[in-house]
């Protein structure tokens, strides 16, 4: 039995008080900051109707397979809830995934047009592209305005796509030749191992992939960077299927990897409008410029 007033009676308080609101604001926020930081961000894969009266389409922590909303605290009670409103957005990185019915470009779009205020935006970090495993997300991402609107007045965000296309089952000479021409799209430059002329079949993919993609991209944004969203180097095969040397095939499996580990820009020098892309086109009929990496 506890006994009143004792100061060492650990038994919980008897009345309405919440010992969390006692502490001071300073002592609280890093309170907050520890129990809405997920060590795999926050993941998101359908739109959210405030009208459906469940968390579906909410944020929610990596792993949770329930999908509860990440933020358990705002449901403590309206002190907490206006505490802690937003934070999961500054403290995390936000990964957009797609579903059977909408790309992950989709559900982000909805996200900033219809259930994100722009005060809240600002205080987003990283945010994450899960693309599926076809093409058409790398259109919708590119041929966006409203996609490119937000990049350009958020510079400070980091926006990541992960290219689902880029998977095991792609053919070696497919996988290099749109890995070039992204590559180039972003940099002005050819990768190294890419010599013109000597694979005329996959320089005219990266032509046209290219011619594909410029037709409907305005500003490829600084802050957009892209990976392929998986690597295996076993697809590769044996260099006779499709490389003219074993060199050639290590070197391609070399710049691979490094497409995986650091993505495919490699600066901020990447053209930055049509007529500078038109030139970039030009030159790759020449010899073409080539990177360092």
């Amino acid at each position: 039995m506890s006994i009143k007033g004792n100061k060492s009676d650990p038994s919980p308080p008897r009345n309405d008080r919440c010992l969390l609101l006692e502490l001071p604001r300073e002592l609280r926020d890093l309170i907050y900051d520890f129990a809405l930081t997920e060590n795999g961000g926050l993941i998101k894969d359908e739109n959210f109707d405030p009208n459906s009266g469940d968390a579906t389409g909410r944020f929610r922590a990596a792993g949770d397979e329930a999908k509860r909303d990440a933020n358990q605290l705002k449901f403590v009670c309206r002190q907490l809830r206006a505490e802690t409103k937003g934070l999961g957005l500054r403290l995390n990185v936000l990964t957009f995934r797609f579903n059977a019915q909408q790309s992950s470009y989709r559900v982000l779009m909805h996200f900033l047009t219809y259930e994100c205020s722009e005060s809240y935006l600002r205080r987003v970090k990283e945010v994450v592209l899960i693309t599926s495993k076809d093409r058409t997300p790398l259109d919708e991402t590119f041929g966006s305005p409203a996609f490119h609107a937000y990049c350009q007045k958020h510079p400070s965000t980091k926006v990541t796509i992960r290219l689902g296309w880029f998977r095991t089952f792609v053919e070696p000479v497919t996988w290099c030749a749109i890995g070039s021409a992204i590559h180039y799209l972003l940099n002005g430059v050819m990768p190294t191992c890419m010599v013109i002329g000597r694979t005329p079949g996959a320089n005219q993919m990266i032509r046209d992939e290219m011619d594909r993609i410029m037709s409907k991209c305005e500003v490829i944004c600084p802050n957009v960077q892209m990976f392929p969203l998986a690597l295996e180097t076993r697809c590769f095969g044996e260099a006779s299927l499709w490389a003219q040397s074993d060199f050639e095939r290590i070197s391609w499996i070399s710049q691979c990897r490094a497409w995986s580990e650091r993505g495919f820009r490699l600066s901020y020098s990447a053209p930055r409008s049509r007529h500078d892309k038109r030139l970039a086109a030009q030159r790759l009929n020449g010899v073409g410029r080539t990177s360092q990496v």
